[in-house]
């Protein structure tokens, strides 16, 4: 009986160690680790999708940085929406920093008017995101601050604003620098 106990609890030591540090997935139902775009990092920010195809344009672009538990940057959604009808020569595009591919694909399938960037740019977006904030495109990223909304013009941030916006705000920015 003792030995049984000692096989069954190590059975279930392994169990858990292996669901911690691996995890499963079967359809949406997700078991163990969720962070799956950990790894695989590039650190040349100009081979990125987003700057080869996005920034490196003399078109403005509006970078939002975002997540799916952040709830001030699912309620700005709307304010960005609006611009991009009424600024439709101003590129707006979504980077999250969610770290589970699983639950951003499922909100991006609901929400498809976002024209997030996240999956086409993930070995790339430390690099984006320090490169953006002036930092060395290899440097380790410990924490996020979203929403972090930043406009770019001929490859450069030009504005940068951490926080939520207002469509006030933003649209003033936008036309400050449509003409440069």
């Amino acid at each position: 009986m003792k030995k049984k106990f000692i096989y069954t609890s190590i059975i279930l030591l392994l169990i858990v160690l292996f669901l911690k540090n691996c995890g499963f997935q079967i359809g949406n139902v997700r078991i163990g680790r969720q962070d799956d775009f950990v790894g695989n990092n590039k650190f040349d920010f100009k081979k990125s999708n987003f700057y080869k195809n996005k920034i490196s344009s003399d078109s403005l672009v509006i970078l939002n940085t975002w997540a799916t538990w952040c709830k001030p940057c699912i309620e700005e959604f709307p304010i960005f929406q609006e611009l991009q009808k009424e600024k439709s020569h101003v590129e707006f595009y979504f980077l999250s920093v969610d770290k589970d591919s699983l639950k951003l694909s499922n909100f991006l399938n609901k929400n498809k008017y976002l024209n997030d960037i996240t999956f086409e740019n993930i070995s790339y977006r430390n690099a984006i995101l320090n490169s953006l904030n002036g930092k060395r495109p290899d440097e380790w990223i410990d924490s996020y601050t979203v929403p972090e909304t930043y406009i770019i013009k001929k490859s450069k941030v030009v504005k940068k604003i951490t926080g939520s916006v207002n469509y006030d705000e933003l649209k003033s920015i936008i036309e400050d620098f449509e003409g440069f």
